[in-house]
């Protein structure tokens, strides 16, 4: 996955991703048609700024586990 969002990966993984992407985009009224919301959605993926959103949200995530024990 980190690969497609990277825009290293093309074909129909990337097509889902970024169909999931423009379905939220759209229904949270952040684009008004499902051309636009398409075309944002492919073009984070192209640019890597979805991948560095994912990045983001994994740091984010990993600093919110409790105390590991070993």
């Amino acid at each position: 996955m980190r690969a497609t969002l990277r825009g290293e990966e093309h074909g129909r993984h990337r097509h889902a991703l970024a169909l999931q992407a423009a379905l939220v985009l759209e229904l949270m009224g952040l684009e008004s048609s499902s051309q636009e919301a398409a075309r944002r959605s492919a073009q984070a993926i192209d640019s890597g700024n979805a991948a560095r959103v994912l990045d983001r949200l994994a740091a984010f995530s990993a600093a919110q586990q409790p105390f590991a024990t070993s």
